[in-house]
């Protein structure tokens, strides 16, 4: 691992990302949308808890997970734009895909809304290298 090589003893690694919370109306409604097309929507490991990830690279200890939600209000069109890019419903939907984006965007319009509040849940794995 390159973040292993570049720490200094006992430095530390962390990595976080976010994805969308979908204990949440409007995401759920996405979401029926989105398996209406892909019966087995598989979202990547993002979602999968990466602790044993890491402590199986041997290379580190220590691991910590920590996790919280944030509210973000986003313009309806900006949440339909960041559909358009969504590399992991475009693999798995393959021709179908502006057919579901554009699902997606009557959808929200529908809720006729200029920003709608999208929940995140950001997540957080720290560990200390083993040098």
């Amino acid at each position: 691992m390159e973040s292993q090589r570049i720490l200094k003893r006992g430095g530390f690694f962390a990595c976080m990302w976010n994805h969308r919370a979908l204990n949440d109306p409007i995401q759920e409604k996405i979401e029926n949308i989105i398996k209406s097309y892909v019966k087995d929507y598989d979202y990547g490991t993002r979602r999968e808890d990466q602790t044993e990830v890491i402590k199986a690279s041997g290379r580190f200890t220590d691991i910590t997970h920590f996790s919280g939600q944030v509210l973000h209000n986003i313009p309806v069109e900006d949440v339909i734009e960041g559909w358009r890019s969504h590399g992991t419903l475009e693999r798995q939907v393959g021709d179908k895909f502006n057919a579901v984006v554009k699902e997606i965007a009557a959808y929200l319009h529908s809720l006729k809304k200029e920003t709608i509040p999208v929940p995140y849940e950001t997540n957080v794995y720290m560990a200390k290298a083993v040098k």
